[in-house]
């Protein structure tokens, strides 16, 4: 299975954000509003899901202990 990269997944993200951005804006939601939002959303998911809530360290996926995290890179066969 072949794993989509970092800027493959910020390009699909960019386009699914439209219309959620353009909703947001037609009900006057600001943009300090959304940052406060989606970053406490990604804090949230993160914790529980990665972070000490699962009995895991925390870690970033860039940083070098993200193959600690228990995630594994797919490495094409020669």
């Amino acid at each position: 299975m072949t794993m989509a990269t970092p800027r493959q997944v910020l390009a699909a993200t960019r386009q699914w954000l439209k219309p959620v951005i353009f909703i947001l804006l037609k009900c006057g939601v600001t943009w300090r509003e959304f940052s406060e939002l989606s970053k406490s959303v990604y804090v949230e998911i993160a914790t529980r899901r990665f972070g000490n809530e699962a009995g895991r360290p925390m870690c970033g996926i860039r940083e070098p202990g993200f193959l600690k995290c228990g995630f594994s890179i797919p490495v094409p066969a020669m």
